[in-house]
């Protein structure tokens, strides 16, 4: 299984500032399970820092909220193959 982490590109890049939920080497898409604490202010300002850094490196950031996920997990899918789908 790949690991975001063993990606050499991303792994050594200055200022790296958090590891991705998942990552689609191939589609270079950094997935992140947003849990509830990140609906505060200074979370979402962290949060928006930590998704421009990989698309610095042409890697889109998918973030799908923990809620979603135990909700509605088909749709939280959709979400991701559709940014999948946008190549």
């Amino acid at each position: 299984m790949y690991h975001l982490w063993n990606d050499v590109e991303f792994r050594h890049r200055e200022g790296l500032v958090t590891e991705a939920d998942l990552f689609f080497p191939d589609e270079r898409i950094a997935m992140f399970c947003d849990g509830g604490h990140q609906a505060r202010a200074k979370q979402k300002a962290k949060d928006a820092v930590i998704t421009d850094k990989p698309a610095a490196l042409g890697i889109r950031a998918v973030r799908i909220p923990s809620d979603e996920i135990r909700e509605d997990l088909p749709n939280a899918l959709c979400r991701v193959k559709e940014v999948i789908a946008q190549k």
